[in-house]
């Protein structure tokens, strides 16, 4: 064998390794990006799991405590068809709100948690929670301290319970765009 066919050999030999080289490193990068991307969505995926578990507490809290005022409302409407003294209707006030919060007895956890994740929100959600909580109980109240002097015919709560339900409207509209907006940067 002489030089002239061993250079042309390795010569060949390289020509033919080096498309195969770069397309090796080609595939290597894309399989690399692809990884990235999918450690992407996993994370954004993770996230708006988390998202959504949070938005669950916080809906199961806002939706006892609106199934709670609307007993309390179905009860003063009872209360006002039937002749009963402050006593009967503070009895049957509290059996009824034992009953539901025994319904809904897991709630009280639940709370102290909802009330945790309020606060990673963000200021406006936290502020709008709050003032669902404070209109929520200054509603209970009128139930649990109940005097038919102070509310001769009942309690008119129909302007209280239609601000704690708008209330309630605002806090599902807030927690329905942070998810928009998980999904949103998540794609980006």
């Amino acid at each position: 064998m002489d030089w002239t066919t061993l250079i042309s050999v390795v010569i060949g030999g390289l020509i033919a390794t080096i498309p195969i080289l770069v397309s090796n490193r080609f595939q290597a990068t894309e399989r690399e990006k692809e990884r990235e991307e999918q450690r992407k969505e996993a994370k954004a995926q993770l996230a708006l799991e988390l998202m959504r578990n949070d938005i669950k507490v916080i809906e199961e809290v806002i939706d006892g405590e609106l199934n709670t005022l609307d007993v309390m409302s179905s009860l003063n409407l009872e209360m006002r068809m039937q002749d009963l003294s402050d006593d009967e209707i503070r009895d049957k006030t509290q059996k009824e709100l034992f009953f539901v919060e025994s319904k809904h007895n897991k709630l009280n956890g639940v709370a102290l948690i909802a009330d945790k994740i309020v606060s990673t929100f963000g200021d406006e959600f936290s502020s709008a929670y709050d003032t669902f909580c404070e209109l929520s109980t200054e509603y209970s109240k009128k139930y649990i301290e109940f005097s038919s002097e102070e509310f001769p015919g009942g309690i008119d709560d129909s302007e209280l319970l239609t601000e704690i339900t708008r209330v309630a409207g605002k806090l599902h509209t807030m927690m329905r765009e942070k998810l928009i907006s998980i999904r949103e940067t998540a794609w980006r």
